[in-house]
């Protein structure tokens, strides 16, 4: 029923010699593309998969999607270990492995495009405090 709907609209515009200007079917085409969803790589620390009840520090090129500021390019990740349960997924990662450092990751977006974000976080020692930093370059 469509393709007969879409056939009978497109031969009254031939019919009538209704025409759009290119600039103008480019225009109206760009304003129905939606930006591509922004998610991040890894978002729950999944990979490396570690073995249950443990802690590793691994090199940052072993945590696919993620950067550490740290100088010895290390990053924590844990998997159920000392009675913390993850927030999601099977494991998370420590913020500091050896020293104060940040985790992050660059990804690309549109301007005006709205973004969501859900982090959780707690404090090793109780109360803590967590920078959710937003840049553009």
């Amino acid at each position: 029923m469509r393709a007969v709907a879409g056939t009978a609209a497109a031969a009254l515009l031939v019919a009538l010699s209704i025409t759009v200007p290119a600039a103008q079917r480019a225009a109206l085409a760009a304003q129905s593309t939606c930006a591509p969803p922004v998610t991040l790589a890894n978002g729950d620390f999944e990979l490396p998969a570690i073995a249950n009840h443990t802690v590793s520090i691994t090199a940052a090129t072993n945590v696919p999607g993620w950067q550490t500021t740290a100088t010895d390019q290390k990053i924590e990740i844990w998997r159920n270990y000392n009675n913390v349960p993850e927030a999601s997924g099977q494991q998370h990662a420590e913020l500091n492995a050896n020293m104060v450092s940040t985790l992050y990751q660059n990804l690309p977006t549109t301007p005006g495009q709205t973004l969501r974000w859900e982090l959780y976080h707690r404090g090793r020692n109780g109360t803590d405090v967590m920078a959710d930093r937003k840049s553009t370059r």
